[in-house]
């Protein structure tokens, strides 16, 4: 079942607007620019002292839920997390321990971890 597009003209002569009956011969159809009530194919329509025909316009409030951006970032990173977390039982990861802060100390810092200066400090105690 095809979709049936209104058209509306407005009249030259007393500027009413008139919805034109859809037909398969009016599809991609212009219309001329001079269009009066005359040439409508309604009878009821064909005079410019018939009405003028009211559609009603259907109102009401649009129901989408607006959110903060706090919101949608606080979503964000939940579905991030959840697709980690899917990625790492997926490929047999396993999450890294999380460090306390006493083990993120310098005493305990690999060597690949420290800083230059640190690394030539510890050379240096050595060698004594």
């Amino acid at each position: 079942m095809a979709m049936q597009v209104l058209t509306w003209v407005q009249c030259c002569k007393c500027g009413k607007w008139r919805e034109l009956p859809f037909t398969n011969k009016s599809y991609d159809r212009t219309v001329p620019d001079s269009w009066t009530c005359s040439d409508n194919p309604d009878p009821e329509c064909r005079k410019c002292s018939a009405p003028e025909k009211k559609k009603a316009i259907v109102s009401g409030k649009l129901l989408k839920v607006v959110k903060s951006t706090s919101e949608k970032r606080q979503e964000t990173i939940e579905g991030l997390s959840r697709k980690l977390e899917l990625l790492q039982e997926r490929e047999g990861i396993r999450q890294p321990a999380k460090r306390s802060a006493e083990s993120m100390s310098s005493k305990s810092v690999p060597n690949g971890d420290q800083s230059v200066a640190e690394r030539s400090t510890a050379r240096e105690v050595s060698r004594m």
